[in-house]
């Protein structure tokens, strides 16, 4: 056998062996705990015996199981609660801000959430508090700007505390890719970073951006107390690039396209906004809203693959995606 070939063959395998025995010592340590969660910063937070600690990916254990409950390591540090109170810890175990809050959330743009006497604020990566427990509730700081809730209505504040986005919404969360989801009367729309509106505000759902587009929907029918929506996706203008007709969120992959579904008999809910259709017809749309795949009979293939094992290719003076998993080649309708 040629050399060359061997040593791609050997590769290869050796590829596909590291991810099949990474997914085995994963599953092994699952079923040791009562609960793991993902790894962050190389560490996932681990429950036995009701009580919480930090393991590494290969199953060592690094922080003892010596708390009440414990959140994730981002920046450095995790936030973890014993008797009641929460505090933060380092890699090291080394408690860096001491237990006093009534709760605290993830380090996120070097800002903390913190709860004290049942009002939200914020403090550093020092434990100092740089903007005072003074909301009802809030959300992390991202992209600069973190959701705050002030007299049941919802704004914006920058890290200096300083209110940029009045509140007056009854729901958001936070920035992603530049734009926010708020609602308002039940219904949702998009502000920008400056708080202008950038849809109006007539949805009855929505996805954040990603990808530069974000998905919205109406509702088309109530069953059985399930909401059957249609949805369409719009981009950073704010502008519907589809019509709202579809079946499921629209979620486009780096390669610029997104599946589709359509049609179909509603047959089940099987999760949260997440319905089972029998007979749907699944296709593929473009950034444009083109459906280049028109919807067939493919939801049991497309199901196995990511959008993102697909790419743009010509063959035969024929454009089209190729799967680049199983070389399957689908032309453009």
């Amino acid at each position: 056998m040629n050399r060359y070939l061997t040593i791609v063959m050997f590769m290869f395998v050796s590829v596909i062996s590291y991810f099949v025995n990474a997914d085995d010592k994963i599953g092994a340590l699952k079923s040791k705990y009562k609960y793991m969660g993902p790894f962050y910063e190389g560490l996932a937070t681990v429950q036995l015996d009701n009580k919480w600690g930090f393991v590494d990916e290969n199953g060592k254990i690094i922080i003892s199981f010596e708390y009440d409950n414990a959140g994730s390591f981002t920046e450095g540090l995790a936030s973890v609660e014993r008797n009641n109170k929460w505090g933060f810890i380092d890699k090291s175990g080394r408690v860096i801000i001491s237990f006093k809050y009534e709760y605290a959330g993830d380090f996120s743009d070097g800002l903390a959430k913190v709860q004290l006497n049942d009002k939200y604020g914020f403090i550093n990566r020092d434990g100092k508090v740089v903007i005072l427990t003074q909301y009802k509730n809030a959300h992390s700081f991202y992209g600069g700007f973190a959701a705050v809730e002030l007299d049941s209505k919802w704004g914006f504040i920058n890290k200096n505390g300083k209110i940029v986005i009045d509140a007056k919404y009854d729901d958001t969360h936070g920035f992603i890719e530049g734009f926010a989801y708020v609602k308002l009367n039940d219904k949702f729309g998009f502000i920008n970073e400056k708080g202008v509106e950038i849809t109006e505000i007539k949805y009855d759902n929505v996805y954040s951006f990603h990808n530069g587009f974000a998905s919205v929907a109406i509702i088309s029918g109530i069953t059985n107390y399930t909401i059957n929506y249609r949805w369409g996706f719009i981009n950073k203008d704010g502008k519907e690039i589809t019509k709202l007709k579809y079946n499921r969120p629209i979620s486009f992959g780096k390669n610029g396209f997104a599946y589709i579904s359509i049609g179909g008999t509603l047959t089940k809910e099987v999760g949260f906004d997440q319905l089972d259709y029998s007979d749907e017809l699944y296709g593929v749309i473009d950034y444009n809203g083109k459906e280049v795949i028109f919807p067939k009979q493919l939801g049991s293939y497309f199901k196995g693959f990511n959008i993102d094992d697909f790419k743009k290719v010509n063959i035969n003076k024929k454009e089209g995606l190729l799967n680049t998993r199983d070389n399957k080649f689908f032309p453009f309708d």
